[in-house]
């Protein structure tokens, strides 16, 4: 039980570290396309990034160690 907290809690670190680096990426792009600058855009992008962080967050522990 604790290793599976343990393993949530580093997943969603990742991914919170992800979203945090995307950021700066994500603000580029809504300067140079007009779909970004949708105020619903944010969401999906920023939830795809930490999706995708927090999945590969879970399976780094299983790969390397």
């Amino acid at each position: 039980m604790k290793v599976k907290e343990v393993e949530k809690i580093w997943g969603v670190s990742c991914g919170a570290l992800a979203v945090y680096k995307c950021m700066p990426l994500l603000r580029e792009a809504e300067a140079s396309n007009a779909l970004m600058r949708k105020a619903w855009m944010r969401y999906p992008v920023l939830g795809g990034v930490f999706a995708g962080a927090y999945f590969f967050g879970l399976q780094l522990p299983v790969k390397f160690f």
